[in-house]
């Protein structure tokens, strides 16, 4: 299981990584380039730390469809009587709210809509951000 110091917003591996697997096909017309393009043309992506994180190996989307029995997990309390789990896998990253599948980056993206009172502020060395 992994902290929320562990991906903390100075943790660009992990950040620069989530958001181009998170986003793929944000696509900005006028410019004519995706979140990915941009964030690779401006900035180094790693991805082996990417794969290291996920436990990616060759063959993992043919032995399981890119999926592990013990994926790299987050999980905080949210409010008083809910969990917000995210699991990483390498070929996927799925969240739990309470244990019921709230969303996943794909395939197939889904993300169930949650009220704005459940989204969650956390706090870090003093820095405020919000995880959806």
């Amino acid at each position: 299981m992994i902290t929320l110091k562990e991906i903390h917003i100075e943790n660009t591996n992990f950040w620069l990584n989530y958001f181009c697997l998170s986003y793929p096909n944000s696509y900005n017309e006028s410019i004519g380039f995706s979140v990915s393009d941009i964030i690779e043309e401006n900035e180094n992506v790693e991805i082996s730390w990417w794969d290291t994180f996920t436990g990616y190996y060759n063959g993992i989307l043919k032995d399981s469809d890119g999926y592990l029995e013990n994926p790299t997990t987050f999980i905080t309390p949210i409010g008083t009587n809910e969990i917000l789990k995210i699991e990483f896998h390498p070929g996927n990253i799925v969240y739990y709210m309470n244990n019921k599948k709230i969303g996943s980056i794909g395939p197939p993206w889904e993300l169930q809509g949650l009220p704005y009172h459940k989204i969650i502020f956390g706090r870090v060395d003093g820095r405020f951000f919000s995880i959806l």
